[in-house]
């Protein structure tokens, strides 16, 4: 399995949000795993379509597990135990994520802005991740969901090039440049579905 930057490297996984003892900062402590399915000559991320799930099963079949902890911290900074917010999500602890060659890898930044819980809502922006950071491989950016159960997808355009402008990219970037390319405000939904099949993630 070879991973560059034509390949997508997709995570599909609940999320367990519990707050952080100690603190008064509205921190949650995070755990989120889950299965990988890698996507290998997928420069257009057109080609990646939603992660197959059989019959009404929620989860995704694979063989490639991932599992990760990290800190949720609100983007607003007000601490009152709102799920339904956004928050910064650095996740770098836990087991790691498998590509089936008998190894565990880990992420060496992994940054995303998600919120903690699903809710229904009209604005389609609400339920979308965003993120950023770097592995064995180089630095990534990713776009995703989350789902009923809070489940996230989350989809990684792997291996950027030096020269690639999105290198020097926050999560803060993705989700702006995401959000640009497309959010409609007047309907104020997205108009690219899954969103990891937007510019954003082109080679």
């Amino acid at each position: 399995m070879t991973i560059n930057k034509e390949t997508i490297v997709m995570w599909d996984g609940i999320v367990v949000a519990t707050p952080t003892i100690g603190t008064n900062d509205g921190s949650f402590d995070i755990a989120w795993s889950g299965v990988v399915l890698v996507h290998e000559n997928a420069a257009d991320p057109k080609v990646v379509g939603e992660p197959p799930r059989p019959g009404s099963a929620a989860d995704v079949v694979s063989d490639k597990k991932f599992s990760v902890t990290g800190l949720a911290k609100p983007v607003d900074g007000v601490a009152d135990g709102n799920k339904f917010k956004k928050y910064n999500i650095e996740i770098t602890g836990g087991d790691g994520w498998e590509l089936g060659d008998g190894k565990n890898h880990q992420d060496k930044k992994h940054v995303i802005i998600s919120s903690l819980q699903w809710r229904g809502s009209p604005d389609g922006s609400d339920q979308l991740c965003y993120g950023q950071g770097e592995d064995e491989y180089g630095p990534f950016v990713s776009l995703g969901y989350m789902k009923p159960g809070n489940r996230i997808t989350l989809a990684r355009r792997c291996a950027l090039e030096a020269s690639d402008g999105r290198v020097g990219w926050t999560v803060q970037d993705v989700e702006k440049e995401t959000l640009k390319a497309i959010y409609d405000e007047e309907e104020e939904d997205i108009t690219v579905r899954p969103p990891w099949k937007s510019q954003v993630l082109k080679v």
